[in-house]
């Protein structure tokens, strides 16, 4: 029995990874601005477009500032008025984060998780959250999240700031994850600003990724893979 794929359903992205299996628990960081939510939308619009319902998560916007932010790129307004596509908002700006509220909010994201319907379930971003967190009740939250997906069958994207946490507890988190992708933001020597990613890992792949590619932010398509000959002639 072959192994369903997402497909970030773009068509540079599809030749260059081959997809994401599914179930998996998905890992994106990245620095700030590099790129992690559009590389998180972009999973969602494939998962959507391949007849998956999926659970959007979002500390970094509203409901309606996603929703207007995506319309043009991916049009998730349909999905969203179908049921198809779900969005729950955490407050997570502004707030005096302790390791206590960390520990709550962490628990309640776990406790939600396991009541959910949708297949897909993705996070941006968890950043806010741990930053202040324990580390046992950060690797306590990935491992139980590891062990949902695997026993309910899901697919899950969780968004995280490179420099959040520390060294030692990021490498133990990119274990603990099926695959992982990494973002940068690149200055080439004309001083334009591109982003880089990066598949350091997928876990079950069909084909062998390559090392990184270059995009760019498209208004009305999305990530817009850059080739490498436009990056080297830069």
């Amino acid at each position: 029995m072959s192994r369903k794929i997402i497909m970030f359903h773009n068509k540079e992205l599809d030749r260059i990874t081959g997809g994401i299996p599914f179930p998996s628990m998905v890992l994106i960081e990245g620095e700030g601005g590099s790129g992690k939510s559009l590389v998180a939308y972009q999973l969602t619009w494939g998962s959507l477009v391949d007849g998956l319902s999926v659970r959007f998560i979002t500390s970094e916007n509203t409901i309606k500032g996603l929703i207007r932010e995506t319309e043009s790129m991916y049009g998730f307004s349909d999905y969203f008025i179908r049921g198809k596509l779900r969005i729950t908002e955490i407050s997570a700006r502004g707030i005096k984060w302790d390791e206590k509220l960390s520990r709550h909010y962490l628990k309640a994201i776990m406790h939600f998780l396991r009541k959910i319907n949708e297949e897909v379930a993705v996070i941006d971003s968890l950043t806010h959250i741990i930053v202040h967190a324990k580390e046992s009740d950060v690797l306590e939250f990935f491992t139980t999240m590891r062990n949902w997906v695997d026993s309910m069958n899901k697919f899950l994207v969780v968004t995280l700031h490179t420099y959040s946490i520390d060294k030692s507890l990021m490498t133990r988190i990119r274990s603990i994850c099926d695959s992982h992708i990494v973002l940068k933001l690149v200055t080439l020597p004309t001083k334009d600003i591109v982003r880089m990613l990066q598949v350091n890992k997928v876990r079950g792949a069909i084909k062998t990724v390559d090392n990184a590619i270059f995009f760019k932010a498209d208004t009305s398509f999305g990530l817009k893979v850059l080739p490498v000959s436009y990056v080297k002639v830069k």
